[in-house]
């Protein structure tokens, strides 16, 4: 089997990944490195990585996959070891891991990436994949709808202004929140501002025309008081509604928070699918115990 690094197909992946990885390798924010392995002409694996280093940093694992008549072959295995060659020759030193599985895939995985030298960081992120259609049906949602103008005022990006969101990000030591301010679209992403302080926000990108994904969300203890999160949320899917129409809009919602996760499992009917977001580092060249 040869191993060598490919072009992403958006029919293989479409066919093999999820909507998350789709979201991630063709949104175009990032530099993508697929490799894989290949027999007789069949891509029988691959892995994918983001945020491919010109120099010396960190890449991020983002998938794996092995066809299925081909597995417990090891296949998986010597695809890894050739990663490692391959990204430690572009000056790569470590691998972060963040992968999306079933709740019902999350061991056997962990036990697998561990057994070849990947440390365990967390098991404590999920998402969440929603049809917006059935998230409007939400009575919640409708209620907040009808009083948007009695609500407290939410605002766009530019509104906020680089100087309360520099200020935000710089203080993620006390308030654990960060984003990349590419996600950060001004179409959809809202924040909450209340005597010049960033309270809470939802950062959201369209990274297509029927995709909304929701890579991140802050509420601080004024705005969680407030149920801000809600209102936050109904902001942020209001310009996707304008333009959605009868178009079937996949809502995609990335959460770190079990808080978050528990509220929006009263207000919404459970997601079409959900995912649980499994965390490791390897550090290239060395073995861990």
């Amino acid at each position: 089997m040869e191993y060598k690094r490919v072009r992403p197909d958006r029919g293989l992946l479409s066919a093999t990944s999820t909507e998350g990885v789709r979201t991630v390798v063709f949104s175009g924010k990032y530099e993508i490195c697929m490799i894989a392995g290949v027999e007789d002409g069949k891509l029988i694996c691959y892995a994918i990585f983001s945020h491919m280093p010109v120099s010396n940093r960190d890449v991020y694992l983002e998938y794996l996959y092995t066809v299925p008549e081909y597995r417990e072959r090891g296949v998986c295995t010597r695809l890894l070891e050739y990663c490692d060659e391959y990204l430690s020759g572009c000056g790569v030193s470590v691998i972060l891991s963040r992968i999306y599985l079933h709740p019902t895939y999350a061991r056997e995985y962990n036990s697998f990436i561990t057994r070849r030298n990947f440390i365990p960081l967390c098991v404590t992120g999920r998402m969440l994949d929603y049809r917006l259609e059935d998230m409007l049906g939400s009575g919640t949602i409708q209620t907040i709808i009808k009083a948007k103008k009695k609500l407290p005022e939410v605002v766009t990006p530019s509104l906020v202004g680089e100087k309360l969101i520099n200020a935000l990000l710089s203080d993620n030591k006390r308030t654990g929140f960060y984003f990349v301010k590419s996600e950060c679209d001004e179409e959809v992403s809202r924040f909450f501002v209340e005597n010049g302080e960033i309270h809470g926000a939802i950062i959201a990108s369209r990274p297509t025309d029927d995709t909304l994904y929701i890579s991140s969300i802050y509420m601080d203890n004024i705005a969680k008081k407030k149920n801000m999160f809600l209102v936050l949320f109904c902001e942020c899917i209001e310009p996707v509604l304008k333009k959605a129409r009868e178009q079937d809009v996949k809502v995609i919602v990335m959460l770190n928070s079990e808080n978050v996760y528990n509220g929006l499992m009263l207000v919404f009917n459970p997601p079409e699918e959900e995912f649980l977001v499994l965390e490791h580092m390897h550090l290239i060249g060395r073995q861990t115990a």
